[in-house]
């Protein structure tokens, strides 16, 4: 059985990010006096920074960073090999009109029809296309059914994990987010 571009990135990326943390948290093996709250900030920095890595890594893999590589990525692949073919036609047409680029990358898009039509892996491999992977967590109520859609669909997170991505906000400028249902203003905007 072939393994497809994404599920390779997916576990590159996934093993990439483990070896990542193991470096991070090296440093504390060893020094059973530590005290516990000095641990918990060295895990807490560890798990940022590991995050920082997958974040930039998932950009940088992402085949589309703006509107000219979606023109081309639309003009280029397949359908038989496209994530945004598993949305339905209006679907899929919502989504792309929502897309908002900036010299960062994607910084919002509407997540409605994700949740609507998609399970978890598949709404992951879509904003894989984006590097956008990072924000699964505003999809709330996306189905999951399977392991992988367990994989990629993170526990619930805390608005804090969430500060530099804004849940139920649109980039309309440079630094400007304004309110907008099931739209998500992310970094960068």
């Amino acid at each position: 059985m072939k393994a497809s571009f994404t599920s390779i990135v997916f576990s590159l990326s996934l093993s990439m990010g483990a070896i990542a943390f193991a470096q991070d948290v090296t440093p504390l093996q060893g020094k059973p006096n530590l005290p516990p709250s000095d641990a918990i900030t060295a895990a807490a920095t560890a798990i940022a920074k590991q995050r920082q890595i997958q974040n930039r890594l998932d950009f940088l893999l992402a085949p589309i960073k703006s509107q000219d590589d979606l023109v081309r990525y639309l003009a280029t692949t397949p359908k038989a090999q496209s994530p945004l073919e598993w949305l339905s036609p209006g679907a899929k047409q919502r989504l792309l009109a929502s897309l908002f680029f900036n010299e960062n990358g994607l910084v919002s898009y509407d997540y409605a029809d994700l949740v609507n039509e998609l399970s978890a892996s598949q709404a992951y491999q879509v904003l894989g296309l984006f590097g956008a992977q990072r924000t699964m967590g505003a999809l709330k109520g996306i189905r999951v059914s399977n392991e992988a859609d367990r994989l990629v669909t993170p526990p619930v997170i805390s608005q804090r994990e969430m500060e530099d991505d804004h849940e139920g906000f649109r980039c309309v400028g440079p630094h400007n987010c304004s309110s907008y249902p099931d739209m998500i203003c992310m970094t960068g905007c």
